[in-house]
């Protein structure tokens, strides 16, 4: 399964890279170096792992200047999600040239994917060991109890359950942090989005108003009796009416079981990112791991999509 996902993949990777320039000062190119990431997070093995020959059939080996030493491997992957230049590490203004490459790999094998105007957003924890002595990693709430390591936030597509934008931050940083930053890459095409309660927030319906022209939609809370007493965002008025009704509650709840369905499809066996293994440590070695894991479950969805006859 693995070999066939490979050969899939990489097809992919050699049609969007006649379009990248590499770093002539570089040894290996940047597809060889995201090639070889994506072997050992096929097989959920640490990296140094994939840079073994003997871990390699030979007819998937890459070929030119042979495998990258690990070393190679750890320097060129940092700089890639933009460790050395920025502390959030995975900011989308400070990736590097070969995280550039692995998001039109992934913008390339959601094409098949449908893609609608409405968007949902919503967190997810990556829970690592109490005693870790990974600086980077945050104490916080995930699924309801706390718990150390990190959370990826995203959103995804209503229809297809695509993936559309994400970021890795500490557990410890907010959902609304997080959502500020997505906002600013949402698809031009968006016309909705769709959360939880943790993002029914007058500054996130003002964002992505007046930057987007997108309308926010977060559930307000249960116990929630009014709207509050302080200034409201004339666009998160304009959602309330809805929000509230009997329909539009249903609604909601339905649309949120996609996202539900995704995550739980990220932890499955076939990308397996239920949990962070040991090798994963750091801002920076945390955000590349869940790069390559979407990228597997991004090709999971459009081989069901195509088998499905979609």
């Amino acid at each position: 399964m693995e070999r066939e996902r490979y050969r899939r993949m990489r097809a992919v990777l050699r049609e969007v890279e006649r379009l990248h320039h590499d770093n002539p000062r570089c040894t290996h190119r940047d597809s060889t170096i995201l090639l070889v990431a994506l072997w050992a997070a096929l097989h959920d093995k640490p990296i140094s792992w994939a840079t073994k020959s003997k871990h390699w059939p030979g007819d998937l080996r890459p070929r030119g200047s042979g495998l990258p030493s690990q070393s190679c491997m750890s320097r060129r992957l940092q700089i890639a999600c933009g460790a050395d230049a920025d502390p959030s590490a995975n900011a989308h203004d400070a990736r590097g040239r070969a995280f550039d490459l692995l998001e039109r790999w992934q913008a390339a094998l959601r094409r098949v994917l449908p893609d609608s105007d409405v968007k949902l957003i919503d967190g997810r924890g990556l829970v690592i060991g109490g005693c870790t002595k990974d600086p980077d990693a945050g104490f916080g709430y995930a699924a309801g109890t706390k718990a150390k390591g990190y959370k990826l936030h995203w959103t995804i597509d209503h229809f297809s359950g695509a993936v559309d934008g994400w970021i890795v931050m500490p557990m410890h940083c907010s959902e609304q942090d997080a959502a500020r930053r997505l906002i600013r890459h949402l698809p031009a095409h968006t016309r909705y989005v769709l959360g939880d309660n943790n993002y029914d927030r007058n500054e996130l319906y003002e964002q992505a108003g007046f930057e987007r022209r997108v309308q926010w939609m977060a559930m307000p809370r249960r116990t929630a009796k009014g709207i509050g007493h302080h200034r409201q965002s004339d666009w998160r008025m304009t959602a309330q009416p809805w929000l509230r009704s009997d329909a539009g509650k249903r609604a909601a709840k339905k649309t949120r079981i996609k996202i539900e369905q995704v995550n739980g499809r990220l932890g499955c066996s076939a990308v397996g990112l239920d949990h962070l293994p040991y090798h994963a440590r750091r801002l920076h070695r945390v955000t590349v791991w869940t790069a390559l894991k979407i990228l597997i479950l991004t090709d999971l969805q459009a081989a069901t999509f195509k088998r499905d006859g979609g």
